[in-house]
């Protein structure tokens, strides 16, 4: 539903400082993803009240007005989301390689390396070319013209 021909803006209650913040988390998470059930687990509600309340939640005018100021926004603050996450997965990482469990301890260890590229072959192109080249050259060398 297109906020701006909403008819309920014009007579919805102002919610109240609980209510917005829940609101506000809702939008937080559902923007994430755009899922809202998901949004709503993540703000603690069990899957059957998730599954109740977010469609709710989305027809709130109030719920509405936020997800199309964030449409409208300067994407800036998506970075910022993104380096909020990165950093609370790598300390969840960090804390699974000190939980003792060997197995934990290898996962996290190998999801570390991954995030901070240390996973990868490391690149030879440069040094197997001059490797190639040189090998053309003595080769040249020893063919009749």
């Amino acid at each position: 539903m297109n906020v701006e021909n909403d008819p309920r803006q014009n007579f919805a209650p102002e919610p109240s400082a609980q209510q917005k913040a829940l609101w506000d988390r809702f939008v937080q998470e559902y923007v994430l993803d755009w899922q809202p059930v998901t949004a709503a687990i993540r703000c603690g509600f069990n899957v059957t009240f998730a599954n109740e309340y977010a469609p709710i939640f989305l027809g709130e005018p109030y719920v509405q007005r936020k997800i199309a100021e964030y449409r409208t926004k300067p994407r800036e603050d998506d970075a910022t989301r993104r380096d909020s996450v990165k950093a609370k997965i790598e300390a969840a990482l960090e804390a699974a390689l000190a939980c003792g469990d060997p197995k934990v301890t290898v996962a996290a260890a190998a999801k570390l390396g991954e995030m901070h590229g240390l996973m990868q072959a490391p690149d030879r192109s440069g040094e197997v070319l001059g490797q190639v080249v040189d090998k053309f050259k003595k080769l040249a060398a020893v063919l009749p013209d």
